[in-house]
């Protein structure tokens, strides 16, 4: 959570007996809060920009709520990845149209002005540029590639070209010029992996950030300064987290010992991440 009293907050999603429920809790570990409803199954909880709200899933309809669980409504039926605006005023979110159809739409916090921003093919995977200007997304005709559209669906342009290769997780720089992503892509018997790459927005200068044969790295996210990148790499002993310098130089491993850690997150002020850890 970025702002006010629900500052240093996190919103997670706890599975119990066949359900799930998203919860909030303080990054000192206390004041688990329940959000969502006390039945069914619930996920993919994002805070609004000045923290004082939550949207997430629940049977493939998106819900918002207060930080605290108050005053819980129903926003769009038939809808997930539901993903703030910079500015708090309208939602991104996927809805699946037809079995070969899959749509991105904008649409206004009281559930008005639904808008579909694509035509055609499988969309997903929704993100909006930093300036709230722009949006990067998934487009996937034969193969996963990252794309890139205006907020109201205009000048849809193709980032990612490399044949053969299906490319995930599109993630702005915090400066607007570059999207990071993961590319996955078998090299020969040997070398099956998938890595952090980067992008400028014009579509120029592709870069692999990991570059490891029989390694796999996934999930990297922007340091909110821009200067770093957490994500996750396959080890001998699991999944662990990672950080290396925004350019790919200087990684450091962050976590050890047996188990998966996975899901890195940034702080608001970049000085600490949060990530899932199965250790048991």
């Amino acid at each position: 959570s970025p702002e006010g009293p629900w500052r240093q907050r996190i919103a997670f999603q706890r599975f119990f007996m066949g359900q799930s429920h998203i919860l909030t809790v303080r990054s000192d570990g206390t004041g688990i809060q329940r959000v969502s409803h006390a039945t069914g199954r619930s996920e993919s909880p994002e805070f609004s920009p000045d923290g004082k709200s939550i949207t997430y899933e629940r049977s493939f309809d998106i819900y918002v709520a207060s930080s605290d669980g108050s005053d819980r409504r129903l926003l769009v039926r038939n809808g997930y990845e539901p993903r703030w605006s910079p500015d708090g005023s309208r939602l991104l979110f996927t809805r699946y149209r037809v079995d070969s159809d899959v749509a991105i739409f904008s649409v206004n916090l009281d559930g008005t002005k639904a808008r579909e921003l694509t035509n055609g093919e499988i969309n997903y995977s929704p993100v909006w540029s930093p300036n709230g200007s722009r949006i990067a997304f998934v487009r996937d005709r034969n193969l996963p590639k990252i794309w890139i559209m205006n907020r109201d669906g205009s000048a849809e342009t193709r980032l990612t070209r490399a044949p053969g290769k299906e490319d995930y997780g599109p993630e702005w720089s915090p400066d607007d010029r570059k999207v990071l992503f993961t590319r996955y892509k078998s090299y020969g018997r040997r070398c099956l992996r998938s890595d952090i790459f980067v992008i400028k927005t014009d579509g120029s200068r592709a870069k692999n950030l990991t570059a490891t044969c029989r390694r796999r790295e996934w999930g990297g996210r922007w340091s909110p300064d821009g200067s770093k990148i957490a994500f996750t790499r396959a080890t001998d002993d699991g999944a662990q987290i990672f950080v290396m310098n925004a350019n790919g130089t200087g990684f450091k491993r962050l976590t050890r010992g047996p188990g998966r850690n996975d899901l890195p997150d940034w702080s608001p002020d970049g000085s600490r991440i949060a990530f899932i850890s199965k250790r048991d």
